[in-house]
């Protein structure tokens, strides 16, 4: 395990000679200050590298990371290819971690939200490329993308908006840059844990559930999860060593549902508490449910609630040993990141007080 992924991170460039002769070049990170560009970001800071940071609140982006990088102020739901040449013409790599995930909600055609969110702004950019000095290309997807590949009999795209531009972003990127010497790799990243600034953490229903919860109830199933920190590293080896373009999963630790509760509730005081398994059917009338008040308000979500269990009541599990071996990242700190993941969720008086009233029940 690395304690000190940064560190590790330095030990690691500086045995590379042809990394460290060109550390200076610029590199373009899109989301920068977003809950994984922010990791990415700061890892190539400490490495040493120049680095090119574009989002949406430059203030936020001069708080984080102070004079160390160049901000860019803009949108990438107004750029259009033209933009992007000029924008790229000060970096030789691009890093793309931006667009929207599937827990977004939107009144409307959910297919039309994600395509402009995911899959337009990447046509954009990568048509760009081979017109720019881009020779290193990183394209942060969705483990969903993978699944796709792996289970072509649930119609996962048809089914999951989301899921449709995380593929079709993918295709989009590759083929525009066909024409260029650019090297892209795709990482279709599973579920992430950890803690960034200012960001709220996307797991804090979750950590109240296990904080308060009685009794404590999980479906089944499972996935590969991994630190934030270890995402930065898989995106930071993708910009040095594959000498071809590709898509891979990246991850760490296969862990089923009720053992991330189980872990998460000992993190948050509760060891010992038993995680009891939701029924099948249960948890299938809840999507149903679920489904019934989107319909009835007019709101779409990138998985589509009717398909939803199918999703979830599986095991998403993979062997990362391959993604590790080519990419040169390490594993091994996911209990570190869900440390950080249940410390970055704070706890109201109210939470407190139902908690210290559980501890006195034995709960």
């Amino acid at each position: 395990m690395h304690q000190n992924y940064t560190a590790w991170l330095l030990l690691e460039i500086a045995a590379n000679d042809e990394w460290v002769m060109n550390k200076s070049n610029g590199i373009l990170v899109i989301g920068g200050t977003g809950f994984i560009g922010y990791h990415i970001v700061s890892a190539l800071l400490e490495a040493g590298c120049s680095v090119g940071v574009m989002c949406r609140n430059a203030e936020k982006a001069k708080e984080l990371f102070s004079d160390r990088a160049t901000i860019i102020s803009a949108d990438i739901n107004t750029l259009h290819t033209s933009d992007y040449i000029e924008l790229l013409r000060d970096f030789d790599s691009v890093v793309f971690a931006a667009g929207a995930d599937e827990r977004s909600k939107v009144q409307g055609d959910a297919s039309e939200f994600f395509y402009r969110a995911n899959v337009w702004p990447c046509e954009q950019l990568f048509a760009a490329v081979p017109q720019t000095n881009i020779k290193r290309a990183v394209l942060l997807s969705s483990i969903f993308a993978w699944l796709v590949r792996q289970k072509p009999d649930m119609d996962l795209m048809r089914h999951h908006p989301y899921i449709r531009s995380r593929v079709l972003q993918n295709s989009a990127a590759h083929s525009a840059i066909k024409s260029s010497d650019c090297i892209l790799n795709t990482l279709e990243i599973p579920w992430i844990f950890g803690s960034s600034p200012h960001q709220i953490s996307q797991w804090s229903g979750l950590v109240n559930y296990v904080r308060g919860a009685v009794p404590l109830r999980c479906i089944r199933g499972g996935a590969n999860m991994m630190s934030v920190q270890g995402v930065a590293r898989a995106a930071l080896g993708a910009l040095r060593y594959p000498k071809h373009s590709g898509t891979m999963p990246i991850g760490d630790e296969n862990v089923s549902y009720i053992g991330l509760m189980q872990r998460l509730s000992a993190i948050a005081g509760r060891a010992g508490v038993r995680v009891s398994p939701v029924s099948d059917g249960f948890f299938q009338d809840l999507t149903a449910l679920g489904n019934y008040f989107s319909e009835k308000f007019g709101m779409q979500g990138g998985i589509d609630l009717r398909h939803m269990s199918d999703l979830l009541l599986m095991d998403i599990f993979f062997d990362p040993a391959d993604a590790q071996r080519q990419l040169h990242y390490a594993g091994g700190d996911l209990a570190q990141a869900l440390h950080a993941t249940v410390s970055a969720v704070p706890e109201g008086v109210l939470m407190k007080g139902w908690r210290r009233g559980l501890r006195w029940l034995g709960q």
